[in-house]
């Protein structure tokens, strides 16, 4: 038992050392990382949601020109159906390696 109430203490120091100094290459910081003003929040966030817009609209543009492109290629519904549905799976396995060659 004591040697676990040892073992414990020197994991709890090693622990509480490593979280009081943060190493980021040569330069080592102390403490909590600095915050960011309200108004920078404020922006990133417009701009997350912005994005999300953006994604949203692309993802679902198609669905609503289903009919200029049933009258424009004379579809029936069910071809149609099909088209929209190559269009989601398509869309869903490139999305993957497109999102990894993008960061």
């Amino acid at each position: 038992m004591r040697q676990l109430t040892e073992a414990y203490q020197e994991a709890k120091a090693d622990r509480d050392a490593r979280a009081e100094a943060t190493t980021v290459g040569r330069q080592t910081l102390s403490g909590p990382a600095p915050r960011a003003r309200p108004g920078v929040r404020r922006v990133r966030l417009g701009l997350l949601t912005l994005i999300n817009l953006l994604n949203y609209t692309d993802r679902n543009v198609v669905f609503a020109l289903f009919e200029p492109i049933k009258r424009e290629l004379v579809l029936s519904d069910q071809q149609l159906g099909w088209l929209g549905s190559a269009y989601v799976i398509v869309l869903s396995l490139a999305a993957l390696p497109l999102g990894c060659s993008g960061t």
